[in-house]
């Protein structure tokens, strides 16, 4: 009885199993296949995504570089336009300082102030030299105002770079 039984199982079962293995592992390497074949076109559709964005960063950084270096030469622009008010500033308290500064005689009210006429006489206009130093005060009270005014320039034209003004 055993050996009719493992002569059928040989005969059927074994075919049949040898059968279900080879229609298995074919059906396995189609799916491999087919799964090789759809990561291939992925890889394929994400290198394209890859070099698009790729390209779309290299052109947003070369838009921030050349951004970047638009607002170094606005800040160079803004420094040297401060320097060149505060040069002209001194140039300009020097010459005051050394001319003078004036009132006309009728507005004193004291002998403290030097007469003088340096109008070259025929005008008729006396005018007195402040004391000195009411002279340096005014100067110095002159040109910090100044200072402030250009200082406030120069944070005004940087500001602007960094905000949007309505209006």
């Amino acid at each position: 009885m055993y050996a009719s039984l493992i002569g059928w199982g040989i005969k059927y079962v074994l075919p049949a199993l040898l059968i279900v293995g080879l229609v298995s592992w074919a059906g396995y390497q189609a799916y491999d296949t087919g799964r090789d074949v759809e990561r291939a076109v992925w890889l394929e559709i994400q290198a394209d995504n890859d070099a698009m964005h790729i390209a779309e960063l290299e052109a947003l950084q070369a838009a921030a570089e050349i951004a970047a270096a638009q607002h170094l030469l606005r800040i160079e622009e803004i420094r040297d336009a401060k320097q060149k008010a505060v040069a002209e500033l001194r140039h300009d308290v020097a010459v005051v300082a050394a001319r003078g500064l004036f009132v006309k005689a009728k507005n004193c009210d004291s002998g403290k102030a030097k007469a003088s006429d340096p109008g070259g006489g025929g005008g008729g206009t006396s005018r007195q030299r402040l004391h000195e130093e009411t002279e340096r005060n005014l100067i110095a009270l002159t040109e910090e105002a100044d200072e402030v005014v250009i200082q406030y320039e120069g944070c005004r034209a940087e500001l602007l770079n960094h905000v949007e003004v309505l209006d």
